[in-house]
Formats: C-alpha cells, structure tokens, sequence
C-alpha cells in the first residue's frame, strides 16, 4: 500500500476542485447573443438611454447561458477529479490485497495440516 497517500483507509474522495479555473479556449466569444445592438431609429425607441425589452430579454439569456456554460464546466471537473481519485484508490486497494493475500498464504504454510482439521495432539 502507498505510504505516501493523502489520503487514509476508508476516507472518500473529495469533489472539491482549486486553482484557477479557466482552461484553454474557455475564454467568452468576442461578439454573443447579447452583444447585438438594436438601431435607434425603431419606432418607439426611447431616447433616456433605457434599453428595449428585446434587448433586455436577450442580455438575460446570454447572462444564462454563460453561467449554465460555466457550471457545465465545473461539473465536468469535478466529475473527472472524482473519478481520478477513485481510479488511485482502487490501486491502493488492489496493492492491499495484494499483500494481504501474501500474508496469509505465508502464515497458512505455518499451520500443520492437524492444525487445520481441528485434531491437534497437545
């Protein structure tokens, strides 16, 4: 069994993920969903600078995907940190009953054979 482990016997694999998060290509797309503009000459526009409720409605959705986006990301992290450590604890357990299973093999060829049928002479 690993020595060096952070881990000891019988502690689950934690989900918690550190660092910075961003990966290659995560960066957000130069122009999005919200980033469209509509023209000042629309009828009803308002000039106080307020935006329409299009506009509004298609900020909100592209807020909402980018967030959806970046939970869908942390989860797939997670997921593969988790398996990762699964994977690792299934070699420690593998390497213990290993060594288990060599230990008592070698304290089997100590017993006698009348020790193992119960009819030991004392």
């Amino acid at each position: 069994m690993k020595t060096g482990s952070s881990e000891g016997p019988g502690i689950g694999c934690s989900m918690a993920v550190t660092g910075d998060e961003r990966e290659a290509g995560d960066a957000p797309s130069e122009m999005g969903v919200g980033d469209l503009r509509i023209p000042t000459s629309e009828p009803g526009f308002q000039g106080n600078g307020s935006q329409t409720p299009l506009e509004d409605d298609l900020k909100k959705r592209e807020r909402r995907r980018m967030k959806n986006r970046e939970a869908a990301r942390m989860c797939r992290r997670k997921k593969n940190e988790y398996v990762r450590c699964l994977e690792n604890r299934l070699v420690e357990l593998e390497e213990q009953k290993s060594s288990l299973i060599e230990e008592f093999k070698a304290l089997q060829s100590r017993v006698t054979p009348q020790q193992r049928s119960g009819t030991a002479i004392l």
